[in-house]
């Protein structure tokens, strides 16, 4: 099943209402939010959302505080960490502007979309 704007409900095992708000926000914006889109050439990452025409990523790191079995893991884990910065580099070196959010974090989101002209 998928949101109004053609978004699955589930995200990479988040469930909707950890990405409801984010999402909620970008369906207000006034540009086109493509979800999982891969932006970098030859790697398989993708940005959550990526609005293609304004070169703008939106991530969601859902994991912050993910641990199985004791361990740390996902954005939090040291290669998590890892993969990110080198995500964030190589999406720079060709022009994008990532920004980093907390599922939590949909006001800080809209500021920062207000902030680009995109509210």
């Amino acid at each position: 099943m998928n949101s109004r704007c053609g978004w699955p409900i589930s995200w990479r095992g988040v469930s909707v209402s950890k990405h409801a708000k984010i999402e909620a926000v970008l369906e207000e914006s006034t540009w086109t939010w493509k979800p999982e889109h891969a932006a970098i050439p030859d790697r398989k990452f993708r940005f959550d959302y990526a609005c293609i025409r304004k070169k703008v990523a939106i991530e969601v790191d859902g994991g912050l505080w993910a641990y199985r079995a004791g361990k740390v893991m996902g954005h939090s884990s040291g290669g998590g960490r890892l993969r990110d910065y080198e995500k964030d580099s190589l999406a720079t070196l060709e022009g994008w502007r990532v920004f980093r959010f907390a599922p939590s974090e949909h006001k800080r989101l809209r500021l920062v979309l207000n902030r680009l002209g995109a509210m």
